[in-house]
């Protein structure tokens, strides 16, 4: 389904601003919001309030000459300004014309670009927003993968990066940098990690937590070096964020892609299985599927060392939204417990004191 622009007026496609308090009820927020600029809603569900609040709209035919009932996804975006989420929906919309991969398809709420900032005095003024294409169906997490997700995980990841190969690194300006800065301290990356994040850490993981980073920047200090090791990721690439469809998975949740090691993307989806008793077999399927695609990234014999990044960067940024975010203040625990136990395990440290657990479970 392709998605006509919208006929806004010239102030309105200058500014992008739409005023719309959450006071009343979801569908409430969400005419306010999106009827200004077009929009007719026969309802809104608020899905998830967390990095962003999520709704799931329906329009009527009236709406932009959409069929009736279609279905959309609304994002009230959490850390990413409207520019990063422009950025966001060129690289989404690219990805509609040159890769089989199913995708979110962005809907240009503006002349001038993807997103628009939510006006007033509510709790989400100021705030980005942006309108995707619904993909109907569940994430692969809600089960156990079997050795054909994984390959067909891995497929998507190399068709992704093969696409992401020829996109102009200006048209990421305002995207995450997920290096070592953007990981462990959240410059240009998970925000307040540098602050809230490490000050929620237990005092007793400091050191252990602060030699890791030491250890994994000199790893990424080394392969940075390596031409073809860093490009465009989507940052958060797992079976949570994979829907099945047909005989592919679409991938969803890009709100995390930005500049980063290939393999980072690899080391994210394989984190949860590390410790799993089918890991050698969950691992050859993905890198197959890989293959059959392009090439493994420069990096993937550092793979292990990117889990264990991949275990401390979500442990901190977990941390650092503890206070707002109270599922994720009672994961905290289980995450600490796994990310030590990860760092002992896969990183060169002396583990007489750091013992690994018999087994981490699958990752929350």
């Amino acid at each position: 389904m392709r998605l006509s622009e919208s006929r806004m007026s010239p102030s309105q496609q200058s500014d992008c601003l739409v005023s719309a308090d959450q006071t009343g009820t979801a569908v409430d927020f969400g005419r306010a919001l999106l009827e200004p600029l077009g929009f007719v809603l026969s309802d809104c569900e608020m899905l998830q309030s967390a990095e962003n609040d999520t709704f799931r709209i329906s329009l009527r035919s009236s709406s932009r000459n959409f069929q009736d009932d279609s279905r959309f996804l609304l994002r009230v975006h959490g850390y990413q300004n409207s520019r990063s989420v422009d950025e966001e929906c060129d690289w989404l919309a690219h990805l509609k014309t040159v890769t089989s991969v199913p995708v979110p398809e962005p809907c240009r709420l503006f002349s001038a670009g993807w997103a628009g900032v939510v006006g007033g005095t509510g709790t989400h003024a100021g705030r980005a927003f942006s309108l995707l294409g619904w993909i109907p169906g569940k994430t692969m997490d809600s089960g156990r993968p079997d050795a054909v997700g994984f390959r067909r995980l891995g497929e998507n990841a190399a068709r992704l990066h093969v696409a992401a190969r020829s996109w102009p690194s200006a048209r990421l300006a305002a995207r995450p940098s997920w290096d070592a800065a953007g990981l462990f301290q959240g410059v240009n990356g998970f925000g307040s990690i540098d602050t809230a994040g490490w000050t929620a850490i237990p005092k007793n993981h400091h050191a252990q937590f602060r030699w890791a980073v030491g250890y994994l920047t000199h790893i990424f200090d080394e392969l940075s070096a390596s031409p073809g090791s860093i490009g465009l990721i989507h940052g958060d690439m797992h079976f949570g964020n994979a829907i099945g469809v047909e005989d592919s998975l679409a991938i969803i949740d890009f709100d995390d892609c930005g500049t980063g090691f290939w393999v980072y993307d690899i080391a994210s989806s394989l984190r949860p299985w590390r410790f799993d008793r089918d890991w050698p077999k969950f691992k050859s399927a993905y890198c197959q599927g890989y293959e059959s695609i392009c090439e493994l990234p420069r990096g993937i014999e550092s793979l292990d060392a990117f889990i264990a990044a991949r275990h401390l960067a979500t442990t901190l940024w977990a941390a650092s939204r503890g206070t707002t975010c109270a599922s994720l203040a009672r994961s905290l625990p289980a995450r600490l417990a796994k990310t030590k136990n990860a760092i002992a395990a896969l990183l060169p440290v002396d583990s007489a004191s750091q013992a690994p657990i018999a087994s981490m479970g699958d990752e929350p």
